[in-house]
């Protein structure tokens, strides 16, 4: 697989790289196969196929996966950087840190993260089961990525304490895995545990070679009894004994290792002490009832009639008097001339 088919391919299953990206790509590419040659990164076999069998195989993990922006990505097992450095290519706002306990591979590998010119990404020569002494790795990280580099269940034991209680381990894994996925569920009950098997447009080399995706969250704490009901059914159906069963109070999200539910103990009874009897119960003398007393008639008020009304006396009508009439003048005879 080419460059162009490899950007291609990547286009078809929603992997969209911008120029800059693909540029970043492909000198990650080449300078990959240049220092393969005096540090072993990758299996020699695999130099013609880099982009398919390697960075294109980092890449599934983001077609499957759905990270939020700027999640926190450890690659545990990085090598010569998978699936880390394409993964930070290809998202550039993720924070990434790699790791492996090999100094000489670690030394290159953070040389070939600095080319790619992004920030926030860095490498580090530790152990993976060291990283959970140092409390700030401790439930920190959205996501642990590797690829093949231990038992599911061994890995699920270095790294579960790293991530978030919403977090993800995702690991890059192929063939039968029946019973890697058994152990590890036997032994951290609380986990939800799914496979994808891996399949781009554009290749074929996935399916042929049984490539699958596993990845490992925490259960809701009202999953986690029907996980161990499962577990239970699964165990009986093999023959095998079922596994201890967990309190709902310790199997939280975040707890790697749940403690078992260690039923009570009854106290033993001493031989040579006599049983005493129980004694009989004490019986309180029965206070005789009283007969409610009768009630308190109170005497009855005698009813006033009603007195009658008041009646005024009639006041005489006076007829109105006539004013005075004025007095008549006299009448006086007119003057007759002389």
């Amino acid at each position: 697989m080419d460059a162009v088919t490899f950007w291609t391919t990547c286009a078809t299953d929603g992997i969209v790289l911008e120029p800059e990206q693909m540029q970043a790509m492909e000198r990650y590419h080449d300078e990959l196969i240049k220092w393969n040659k005096r540090v072993n990164l990758i299996s020699r076999q695999d130099m013609e196929h880099v982009y398919e069998r390697h960075i294109l195989h980092s890449l599934t993990i983001l077609k499957y996966v759905e990270l939020r922006p700027k999640a926190r990505v450890i690659d545990v097992g990085t090598g010569g950087g998978f699936p880390g450095i394409p993964m930070k290519i290809a998202r550039p706002d993720l924070y990434v840190m790699l790791v492996d306990s090999i100094a000489k591979k670690v030394k290159v590998t953070d040389m070939l993260a600095k080319h790619t010119g992004m920030r926030h990404i860095g490498a580090k020569t530790i152990r993976a089961e060291a990283l959970v002494d140092d409390k700030q790795f401790r439930g920190t990280f959205d996501m642990v990525a590797a690829r093949a580099v231990a038992p599911l269940v061994q890995l699920a034991s270095w790294t579960l304490p790293l991530l978030r209680p919403d977090g993800v381990l995702a690991t890059l894994k192929g063939g039968d895995l029946s019973r890697e996925i058994e152990e590890t569920t036997r032994k951290f009950p609380e986990l939800s545990v799914s496979v994808v098997d891996i399949d781009m447009m554009g290749t074929t080399w996935f399916r042929d070679q049984d490539k699958k995706l596993v990845l490992c969250r925490f259960a809701p704490p009202g999953e986690v009894q029907k996980v161990v009901a499962e577990a239970k059914e699964i165990l009986s159906e093999v023959g095998q004994e079922p596994p201890l069963q967990v309190s709902p109070a310790v199997a939280e999200p975040g707890a790697a290792n749940p403690l078992p539910t260690v039923p009570p103990v009854e106290p033993q009874k001493d031989p040579a002490q006599p049983s005493v009897p129980p004694s009989e119960p004490v019986v309180e003398p029965t206070v005789p009832a009283v007969p409610p007393s009768e009630p308190v008639v109170k005497p009855s008020i005698p009813t006033v009639p009603p007195s009658e009304p008041v009646v005024e006396p009639a006041v005489p009508t006076v007829p109105p008097v006539d004013p005075d009439p004025a007095p008549a003048q006299p009448t006086i005879p007119p003057v007759e001339p002389r």
